[in-house]
């Protein structure tokens, strides 16, 4: 049996090697293939983008963003009607259209918000592979900006907390000297009793001071009440101290004028400082209190991290690759992620195709009758041709890892004890099923279209189309255990994390429940078409 395979297998070789065109092909269509693929995705940075921008106004933000839009190779139009840059989208002319307005907001906690800006992009989303990374791009130039106004608008905050405070100690100086008016107020009102003329008039004036001192700190606190700085909570400490302001300058107006109008007795005098001295001087204490709590809450802000107030939910992410030497080169790219899907998309058409198309060339051949009435065993005949479709393949991907290794960060040649075997999996699992529909059909026509259409249907359901998550449940599970995303997952795990090649117990229940049902539908085919030959 193994000498009749040997030489089955000696003559299908002879037949590929002696046909030059086909030789050359077999070595140059995977070194052209790698080839082509590393000079274009090299660099997949986007190029020569050309969009259109249209804005009410011209601003420094404006400017500075289209600027660093030219700046990531963006060709820039500016366009001066909104529906013609969309329409330019529409017929292809452009690639993006950005709308950039002023936010609607006037103002927002007290500071104008000339930095809040709203760009809008109208895009045409059935170019998917370009347009996503457009809109990244105009994201990244627009973050650029939001972070540099965040910081302008968190320095003004800080001076203007920096203001404040200098003025709230001012206001507590001012709380300070009235109170002290008030003491003097009370030191001089034996002298009143005594109605020494000179000192009635030196308390007018001390009233009129204190009053003073009262309606500047008001017009102070006000000022810092619509300020937008602080909470509710301590905006309402404002409000109540405003209202006491309010009280002991009607009461110090009061008792200016009953110092006016002249007064005598003792027990007047004690009524005075009763109803209005002491309240005035505990309102006032009150206030200074109130004044000191804010203090602490402006403190609090100033020191804070404003800047991480301003953006209080951050999103970062980094890859799950570790750094374990040996593993991987350098920073993984574009194609590096792209590699393992690429090389198991060239297992499933080139395995399929060539088992189909060496199978249908066997049958077509003109000793195929011969062959099949002689005392060889059809399983001869069959295995043969499935080990010569797995060596060429075998050969073609070697070819295309040994270029392939001058052009992405993946070690490909480290992990060879997983990385062969898996190889060998593949292309046996997707040579067997394009044996398969090479004794289904009888012309080579039909067998290549239906390789072919298989091929596309398991590719459809790869993570760079349709992955498994994005599906409905049961098909998500079904496509899952399918032999291309199943083994693709298997093949992305291997180069990217250098892991083994482990299966669990449904995925090898799965993968060896069709490679036995193929090759049960092979031998049933192969002897319906051995009795229909002969």
């Amino acid at each position: 049996m193994v000498n009749k395979t040997a030489a089955i297998l000696k003559k299908n070789f002879n037949v590929l090697f002696n046909a030059k065109l086909s030789s050359l092909i077999f070595i140059l269509g995977p070194i052209i293939l790698i080839l082509i693929i590393g000079a274009a995705l090299g660099d997949t940075s986007i190029k020569n983008v050309t969009a259109g921008v249209y804005y009410d106004e011209e601003t420094n933000f404006t400017e500075n963003f289209v600027d660093k839009m030219e700046a990531r190779s963006f060709d820039i139009e500016k366009i001066t009607n909104l529906e013609n840059c969309k329409n330019l989208v529409k017929k292809g002319e452009i690639d993006v259209c950005m709308h950039i307005r002023r936010g609607n907001l006037d103002s927002f906690g007290g500071f104008n918000t000339k930095y809040t800006q709203n760009i809008g992009l109208y895009v045409d989303f059935s170019k998917q592979r370009t347009v996503w990374s457009i809109i990244g791009s105009i994201k990244g130039a627009a973050k650029q900006e939001s972070d540099k106004a965040r910081e302008e608008m968190v320095s003004n905050l800080k001076i203007s907390v920096e203001n404040v405070l200098s003025d709230l100690d001012g206001q507590k100086n001012r709380v300070d000297s009235a109170i002290d008016s008030i003491e003097s107020i009370e030191e001089n009102f034996e002298e009143i009793s005594d109605n020494q003329e000179d000192s009635k008039t030196e308390m007018e004036n001390i009233i009129d001071s204190t009053i003073k001192e009262i309606s500047d700190l008001r017009d102070s606190l006000e000022l810092l009440e619509n300020s937008g700085l602080l909470t509710n909570e301590y905006t309402e400490e404002i409000t109540y101290a405003l209202s006491s302001l309010n009280t002991i300058e009607s009461n110090m107006e009061s008792l200016s004028n009953i110092v006016y109008d002249d007064f005598g007795s003792e027990e007047e005098l004690e009524d005075i400082e009763n109803d209005y001295l002491d309240p005035a001087k505990e309102e006032l204490v009150d206030v200074k209190m109130s004044i000191e709590e804010i203090e602490i809450n402006l403190e609090n802000i100033k020191s804070s991290d404003l800047e991480r107030i301003a953006n209080p939910i951050q999103v970062s992410y980094s890859s799950v690759i570790g750094s374990e030497e040996g593993s991987i080169k350098s920073e993984l790219g574009f194609l590096d992620y792209l590699f393992p899907n690429f090389l198991m998309f060239f297992i499933l058409f080139s395995s399929m195709i060539y088992s189909a198309i060496n199978v249908m060339r066997e049958r077509k051949s003109n000793s195929y009758i011969r062959n099949i009435s002689s005392n060889t065993k059809g399983i001869n005949f069959v295995f043969s041709q499935l080990v010569s479709s797995i060596f060429i393949v075998f050969i073609q991907i070697l070819i295309i890892i040994f270029i392939a290794d001058f052009f992405v960060n993946l070690s490909l040649f480290s992990n060879l004890t997983n990385f062969i075997p898996f190889l060998l999996l593949s292309i046996f699992v997707f040579s067997l099923i394009g044996t398969f529909l090479g004794y289904l059909f009888n012309s080579q026509e039909s067998s290549i279209i239906g390789a072919i259409s298989i091929s596309l249907i398991f590719f459809m359901f790869s993570s760079i189309i349709a992955p498994v998550e994005t599906l409905p449940g049961i098909v998500s599970n079904i496509v899952y255990f399918s032999p291309f995303a199943l083994l693709e997952t298997k093949l992305r795990i291997l180069l990217i994390f250098n892991s083994s090649l482990n299966f669990s117990l449904y995925e090898s229940i799965a993968l060896s429940s069709l490679v036995a049902f193929v090759i049960f539908l092979i031998g049933i085919f192969y002897n319906k078409n051995k009795r229909k030959e002969i």
